[in-house]
């Protein structure tokens, strides 16, 4: 069920440890009920399993930021100012479409300008990537992922993409 936020009443701020199960819940939840239109089971299973505990930096030279609203975190993504790039933004499906994506993201690119990043990449699965277009993403290249899954891997196919100009605004 779809509830509609109120932006004014959304923050955003680092992620702690204690939120990390919050972060595997939305991660899971997103892949499956947002890409299943855009991904095989096998793929979705792959890519839900990628939550795991380890893979939400609370500390570290990653930035991983949550938006939250009345103490429920409604999303995250995480910045690596190393590659520089952006390596998840996931939204809990419920609040799907009301902004919270679009506010991470002019989070994350706030982040990265602050310390002098003037570009950033990231890889979009397929049911992202005309949202990141929409926010200033150039489509580049196709890519086969490959993820584990039952003792084996699935192909994931994502899209490269950038954006050459981020603002500190």
């Amino acid at each position: 069920m779809h509830t509609t936020v109120d932006m004014s009443t959304v923050s955003h701020r680092r992620a702690r440890a204690a939120d990390v199960p919050r972060l595997i819940e939305i991660h899971r939840r997103a892949v499956r009920d947002l890409g299943s239109a855009y991904y095989t089971d096998r793929q979705i299973e792959a890519w839900a399993a990628e939550a795991r505990e380890d893979a939400y930096p609370v500390v570290g030279s990653d930035v991983l930021l949550v938006a939250e609203c009345d103490d429920d975190i409604l999303g995250f993504g995480q910045l690596s100012l190393e590659r520089p790039e952006i390596s998840k933004l996931f939204v809990d499906p419920v609040s799907a479409g009301d902004g919270i994506g679009t506010s991470l993201l002019a989070e994350l690119e706030r982040f990265a300008a602050e310390r002098g990043i003037s570009e950033l990449f990231l890889d979009a699965s397929l049911n992202a990537a005309n949202f990141y277009h929409r926010n200033g993403y150039t489509y580049g290249e196709m890519l086969n992922k490959y993820l584990p899954v039952d003792g084996g891997e699935v192909v994931f196919p994502a899209l490269r993409m950038e954006k050459k100009r981020i603002d500190r605004d």
